[in-house]
């Protein structure tokens, strides 16, 4: 979760999974190996010390202080994000990558190696700008949790659309997200849920608001499923979604309706009548 976990509406779940995971009752754990997260906070004050705890003492300070601006993006005019930058945390990836070779096979330093090379992949992706490498290193991340878990231990992964769909080719050709390679090894084994809805608000971060949503057309996957129901829910199972075919839908977006085989995207839709716009906790 990123604005999501800043709001009225969400925070009762926190609390609720919270209780949870501390009383073991459920584990909690993160996929996407971005620094810059609104919820990244162990990242932006410890990760930086925890990485570089290992390094010859002549260089930690220096790489310390190379990843925690980084984590943090505390660049400006004086101290910019330039080639030079970049080639120090290249050289700060390899020497920290080489220092956790030797360690002790402990939970916690395996769970460091898996940190640092989140950080490896993160750096790259940064600089190629791959959405396909970032999906990638999530299912990476996902097999390492799921390879802890308990035999007949059930996940669910919370997350955009976009990174969930089992086969985005009709959204873009060009991306292959964390879904899909989950898709790929798990089969029928794994299941997406989409979220779409009629009517209602919205919060844009870009804007910065609240936004209504434009009403969908008639012949749209929103108007067909729930327009003319009392209900406030509908629950659209994969043989429904599979009969409508090609359907324009939100599913992506409430900024941008596509018209493509969702049943190729998701599993299943939760179809709302009314969205209501979240209420960010200041």
């Amino acid at each position: 979760m990123d604005y999501g976990s800043f709001t009225t509406e969400i925070k009762p779940l926190i609390d609720f999974l919270f209780s949870k995971a501390k009383d073991s009752e459920i584990k909690l754990a993160g996929l996407d190996m971005r620094a810059g997260s609104r919820t990244a906070t162990f990242v932006q004050t410890e990760l930086a010390t925890k990485l570089t705890n290992n390094l010859p003492k002549d260089i930690q300070k220096q790489c310390e202080t190379e990843l925690f601006n980084n984590f943090n993006w505390l660049y400006n005019n004086i101290n910019p994000y330039n080639k030079n930058t970049e080639r120090k945390l290249k050289v700060c990836a390899n020497n920290i990558k080489e220092s956790l070779k030797n360690l002790a096979k402990t939970k916690g330093n395996q769970e460091l190696i898996l940190m640092a090379e989140n950080f490896q992949r993160n750096f790259n992706n940064n600089f190629n700008n791959n959405f396909n490498n970032r999906g990638e290193q999530m299912y990476n991340n996902f097999v390492w949790h799921k390879s802890r878990l308990e035999k007949g231990e059930k996940i669910i992964v919370w997350t955009a659309t976009v990174h969930a769909a089992k086969d985005a080719t009709e959204i873009s050709e060009k991306i292959k997200p964390f879904g899909a390679f989950v898709h790929e090894y798990y089969k029928d084994n794994s299941f997406v849920v989409g979220f779409s809805a009629f009517s209602g608000k919205y919060f844009n971060l870009m804007q910065g608001k609240a936004v209504t949503i434009e009403k969908p057309n008639k012949d749209s996957l929103e108007a067909k499923t729930i327009n003319n129901l009392s209900s406030d829910i509908v629950y659209i199972n994969p043989k429904k979604l599979k009969y409508f075919g090609k359907i324009t839908a939100y599913l992506a977006s409430y900024e941008n309706p596509k018209t493509i085989n969702w049943y190729k995207i998701v599993d299943g839709v939760l179809m709302n009548k009314q969205e209501t716009a979240t209420n960010r906790i200041e």
